[in-house]
């Protein structure tokens, strides 16, 4: 009981360093238990992984869930279905983005490189894309940003400080990526357009008061790209990785990404209430 009053203490005094200690002790737990279990050679999901990976993600957001109620920031409302079929409307584009992004992947096929699709394996994809944005969601929108609200107000200047600062956590934390033996090249555009992507987000929630709209928005953006991989056998995927102009157009689309999503991400915030923020900060 000492110890979390004292938790409670520095998190008032200190929120920022507070998120982001927390932020770099539960993605570097993640990334340990992805070192332990997967092997960093390969860039495809394998099913088996996907699996064991899919039940720690949700132990994972079951811990920072805790910590949110320990730090006074947790309300079941944020994990509410009303208004979810309305959030996913006003995510449109984003959803459009996603279906775009699949299709230019299979437009750089190989002709005929596609296999039979594995049912199972498409299972595995869907259940851990979902659990990746879980996590990811309790824990920088659910826990940073509601955390940094408390901090920096509810006005206008500090919804929009608090929604910056949680996106650069957000896009700094996919740094772990390196660690599946992506290469700088391809992680430093990611931080960049995760960064954007992360403000998006959090204007949706803060938009819609529910973590759901931004969880499901997030999969299917993950799940657009990792497809791929239950469609063409690994040898392929590592063809197209390794072209030198596949690396050109990631960093185009990356940094298009980044622009596309800032704006969108400033003009929900432009409509969001100083009030409204202050209800899902509650």
């Amino acid at each position: 009981m000492q110890l979390i009053e004292r938790i409670n203490k520095f998190s008032r005094t200190y929120t920022v360093l507070f998120v982001f200690v927390f932020i770099v002790i539960s993605v570097s737990v993640y990334s340990i238990f992805y070192i332990l279990t997967a092997d960093p050679t390969q860039q495809v999901i394998l099913p088996g992984f996907a699996a064991v990976f899919s039940v720690w993600q949700i132990f994972m957001s079951a811990v920072t869930v805790w910590v949110m109620s320990k730090t006074k920031v947790f309300d079941i409302n944020d994990f509410k279905f009303k208004g979810l079929g309305r959030g996913l409307l006003l995510a449109w584009f984003c959803n459009f983005l996603s279906i775009a992004t699949f299709v230019m992947l299979l437009m750089q096929l190989p002709e005929n490189s596609l296999t039979t699709p594995n049912l199972l394996y498409i299972a595995a994809l869907i259940l851990h894309t979902l659990c990746i944005a879980i996590y990811e969601e309790t824990l920088i929108r659910g826990f940073a940003l509601k955390q940094l609200l408390k901090k920096m107000g509810s006005t206008k200047k500090g919804i929009v400080s608090a929604c910056f600062v949680s996106s650069v956590f957000f896009g700094v934390a996919h740094i772990t990526n390196l660690i599946k033996g992506d290469s700088l090249m391809q992680v430093v555009p990611q931080i960049f357009s995760t960064t954007a992507m992360g403000l998006f987000f959090a204007a949706l929630f803060l938009r819609t008061k529910t973590l759901w709209v931004p969880i499901l928005v997030h999969m299917l953006v993950n799940l657009s790209s990792y497809i791929i991989n239950a469609l063409v056998s690994y040898d392929v995927l590592e063809q197209i990785a390794q072209s030198s102009t596949n690396m050109a157009s990631n960093i185009v689309n990356r940094m298009l990404l980044t622009v596309v999503f800032l704006i969108a991400g400033l003009i929900l915030l432009r409509k969001i209430n100083p009030d409204e923020s202050a209800n899902a900060n509650t």
